[in-house]
């Protein structure tokens, strides 16, 4: 299941391409653990989830965002509200920077950047979309950190020895 675009090829960036390559490189990733974990409600879910590469918070999202007084300022990648979807922003392709290094969130320590990272988080915004009390984005963050980090035991080899170097 590869990251969606609505912008036209022509149009993208350097920071758009990497950032739908991160995105593409952490879908492949989680769903090599689905299939490990062999929960058919996980493989499901993933299967019927969207993964849409945007430039910005799309209305409903920023709606939201207003309503709480808050900014897309920091924001990688969420949950649609009220969909089941994933959208990545620009800054979510940082994930993917072995220079870089993320401090912890929600429960989910995140350290240097690279393909452990943008695992961890593809597998927290997927906790996401598979919580049922979810009823907003990011209303429940911690269980969708315990997700993502239930899905680590089922990464593939090379991405959990990265998983343990962190």
């Amino acid at each position: 299941m590869k990251v969606t675009v609505a912008i036209p090829g022509r149009q993208l960036t350097q920071v758009d391409r990497a950032t739908i390559n991160e995105g593409n490189k952490a879908q492949r990733h989680y769903e090599s653990a689905a299939i490990r974990s062999g929960d058919q409600r996980i493989i499901d879910t993933y299967m019927q989830t969207k993964v849409e590469y945007m430039r910005q918070p799309s209305s409903d999202a920023q709606s939201l965002l207003d309503a709480k007084g808050e900014t897309a300022d920091g924001i990688r990648a969420y949950r649609e509200p009220n969909a089941q979807q994933i959208t990545l922003l620009p800054s979510f392709g940082e994930f993917g920077d072995s220079s870089m290094s993320f401090p912890p969130y929600h429960g989910m320590e995140l350290g240097a950047g690279g393909d452990a990272t943008v695992f961890k988080v593809m597998a927290h915004e997927h906790g996401h979309v598979l919580d049922p009390l979810g009823g907003q984005p990011h209303d429940r963050e911690r269980a969708a950190s315990d997700h993502s980090n239930w899905m680590q035991q089922h990464a593939p080899p090379r991405l959990k020895r990265q998983l343990r170097d962190q």
